[in-house]
């Protein structure tokens, strides 16, 4: 059996996936032979080679208007089209040229480089055009030339590799501890200008500064004649030499000036911050401990400053407090205004090591942990209990997600890396050494799709729970596994749809190392007792008896097998199942309370209107919502046999024209790409906008249903260019 396999493929149609050859070493699985166990989940039959595909990556890591960003590269083309390409038949020919160089740009983006975005744009643009031919050239360089100055940000690309994660972190870390010094030096600058004009002010009151000369001097040349300084010095100083600062507030103000200029706490010329980044806790800890001296003096510097200002200072309240000012007086509010140490990890810490790091947190001190784990392995199951472990210390900012969701998450990350407070982040890099089946990006999404490796987030400074934590980030978070369509192709020729779900099991099925606990079986051996293993995972032991779990999987050839996972796999799943089991009611989804009160109140409501008519027999519909089941909106894939109006969905780059123009005609799937939802909710007209607006010309819009609609025969000639 061979699946089918509809994929965007170089020039950004559909297109078929090439077969890749058998491989010459084989085994025997059931009566035929099967190639070597490089198995994937059958899911993965599309995505063999990503570079032909529009995805998360590379990110460019830029500025702009002095924040630290991180975009995606296919968001920025989107927003320099939207900025420069006129919407339908129009700009097609830009779009197509803009996204040809775009994927010759993400071909730059290898592992383990980094090149700044426009450099790899200039490289690109000399690859392409000499293939335009001589007379298009000057044209297409023009609008290329134009399409890259309407990029919002330049900045470094990033693949999906195994420093992504911590590149990613440390842009964004260094945005907020820039806009925070920023903000400190902008106050210390404050500070030393008021507090030398007090000293200027002062010094202006000694005998020196009123002599003849110096008031001549001030005065000018022009008025050497007009005035007697020797009689107006004399008159100045009777008055303002009794005015001056008594010697022990000149001594306070003198030494917080100092202080505050000599400070090395931020450096103005460099805010790289190398100084706070560290591998290891253990040096993190040491550098922070050395500093808090430090950090105490420049307090009660700034604390002397702005009571001296104000005129503020009291000796009798004042000098005791700051006297006994010292490291050991420093709350985490004071600690967070200065640099926060990064510690980012790529190795889960043993026990002794994760003990200090939650005492650490625990005590308020605003530092930012990272996690970065390659290796999801059963032996490495702590790095996936981290988060939860740290929710539990109640004021911890927490963000758990794969590094395929760094593009999505920025916004989150930055606001954690930046918050007052402790913060700790765990990231799966998806570039463990044991699975070379598929790219990095391609497994981190696995590991969240799989509920594996789950995303969310924890910010304690949300006023309720619900504003608190967050699944935001999970496909299809309502939902125990996330399911797709797959077709496939019988022994017979028969085409055969349906649903698969991605399991714990299949994340599992992608590492070779687990190879032994997988039964691989042939078409020829399956049999009626199979079922699907996210239907088993969850059954009740005295369901278990007489079934065997299965997971879809293709081999190179494109061939489909089953796969049957032993009982310490399935206990694995079962586990994963629970955590995100309670994940879920955490985030309100399928809450168990809720469930019970609702059960509460709809006994009470039966129990009072016993006496009541008896409701009318219920329908088929009603059964199916009694049931839980839900009709969901499938988009549209393919080209449909008749006039039917439909969306090229897997082309779709989320540019929300369609949506703006009818949002209940047009709605997005969950990776954000349109599809018709309801045809009777618009008009032939809306479906004609949208085709023209649509930034790559996705949208077709058949022919009119309603024969009465105004302007009918306009509105089919303007839909020609896209049937």
């Amino acid at each position: 059996m061979q699946p089918f396999e509809t994929r965007q493929s170089r020039n950004g149609r559909p297109g078929t996936l090439d077969q890749p050859p058998a491989r010459e070493d084989q085994f025997e699985t059931g009566n035929q032979k099967a190639p070597s166990p490089d198995f994937r989940p059958a899911l993965f039959a599309a995505y063999r080679d990503l570079s032909t595909l529009r995805h998360d990556f590379p990110l460019v890591l830029g500025w702009q208007r002095g924040e630290a960003v991180v975009r995606p590269l296919s968001e920025l083309i989107n927003e320099a089209l939207r900025a420069i390409a006129p919407p339908g038949a129009n700009g097609e020919r830009l779009r197509c040229e803009v996204l040809t160089l775009e994927e010759n740009v993400r071909g730059r983006a290898a592992p383990n480089t980094r090149q700044r975005l426009s450099d790899a744009w200039k490289s690109a643009e000399e690859e392409v055009l000499p293939a335009s031919g001589e007379t298009g050239r000057n044209e297409l360089r023009a609008d290329l030339a134009k399409a890259g100055a309407a990029l919002p940000t330049d900045g470094d690309l990033v693949a999906c590799d195994a420093n992504a994660t911590a590149d990613v972190v440390i842009h964004l870390w260094r945005g907020a501890e820039s806009r925070k010094a920023r903000a400190f030096l902008r106050r210390i600058d404050r500070l030393i200008h008021r507090l030398r004009n007090l000293l200027k002010a002062d010094a202006m009151r000694t005998p020196g500064a009123w002599t003849p000369e110096s008031l001549q001097r001030t005065m000018g040349g022009a008025f050497t004649d007009a005035f007697d300084f020797e009689a107006m010095g004399k008159a100045v100083r009777s008055v303002t030499c009794r005015d001056r600062l008594p010697e022990k507030r000149r001594q306070r103000i003198t030494e917080a000036l100092s202080v505050l200029r000599s400070q090395k706490l931020f450096h103005p010329d460099d805010l790289s911050f190398s100084d706070y980044l560290f591998d290891r806790y253990e040096n993190a800890i040491e550098a922070h401990e050395a500093r808090l001296d430090e950090i105490a003096t420049l307090l009660r510097a700034i604390g002397v400053a702005e009571l001296e200002i104000n005129n503020w200072y009291r000796e009798s309240v004042h000098d005791g407090v700051l006297k006994e000012f010292n490291r050991h007086s420093l709350t985490p509010d004071q600690l967070s205004q200065f640099p926060c140490p990064l510690i980012v990890l790529r190795e889960v810490p043993d026990a002794d090591c994760l003990a200090r790091i939650v005492k650490t947190v625990a005590s308020g001190h605003p530092m930012k942990v990272v996690l970065v784990n390659d290796d999801l392995a059963e032996s490495s199951n702590l790095a996936t209990e981290l988060a939860s472990m740290a929710i539990g210390l109640n004021d911890v900012f927490v963000l758990q997600a794969a590094a395929s969701s760094l593009g999505r998450i920025a916004e989150t990350l930055s606001r954690g890396l930046g918050a007052e407070r402790p913060a700790f982040f765990s990231f799966y890099s998806g570039c463990a050494t044991h699975t070379p089946l598929a790219p990095p990006y391609l497994l981190a999404a696995a590991a969240t799709e799989s509920r594996v490796f789950p995303t969310f987030s924890f910010d304690p400074t949300g006023r309720e729970w619900a504003d608190q934590f967050a699944l935001a980030g999970n496909p299809r978070p309502e939902q125990r596994w996330v399911a797709h369509p797959f077709t496939y192709e019988t022994d017979g020729h028969q085409r055969v749809s349906e649903e698969v779900a991605f399991t714990p099991i299949d994340f599992i099925g992608c590492n070779r190392r687990y190879d032994a606990r997988f039964e691989t079986l042939s078409s020829a051996n399956w049999t009626d007792d199979m079922i699907p293993a996210s239907e088993f995972i969850d059954l009740p032991d005295h369901e278990r008896t007489g079934r065997r779990p299965y997971i879809l999987a293709v081999d190179e050839r494109n061939r489909l097998w089953r796969r049957i996972p032993d009982e310490e796999l399935l206990r694995v799943a079962a586990g994963y199942s629970r955590k995100w089991r309670r994940l879920q009611e955490l985030g309100g989804i399928h809450n168990s309370h809720a469930r019970q009160l609702l059960e509460r109140e709809r006994s009470r409501w039966e129990e009072a209107n016993k006496t009541a008519a008896p409701p009318a027999p219920e329908t088929a519909g009603n059964a199916d919502i009694d049931n839980g089941a839900t009709a969901e909106a499938r988009p549209e894939t393919g080209r449909p046999a008749s006039d039917e109006p439909f969306i090229e969905t897997s082309r779709c780059t989320s540019c929300e024209e369609c949506i703006k123009i009818n949002n209940r005609l047009f709605a997005y799937n969950e990776n954000k790409q349109a599809f018709i939802a309801d045809l009777n909710a618009g008009t032939y007209a809306d479906l004609v906008r949208a085709a023209e607006n649509c930034q790559v010309s996705i949208i077709h819009p058949g022919q009119p249903k309603n024969p009465n609609e105004p302007d009918l025969d306009t509105l089919i000639e303007r839909a020609k260019p896209f049937l």
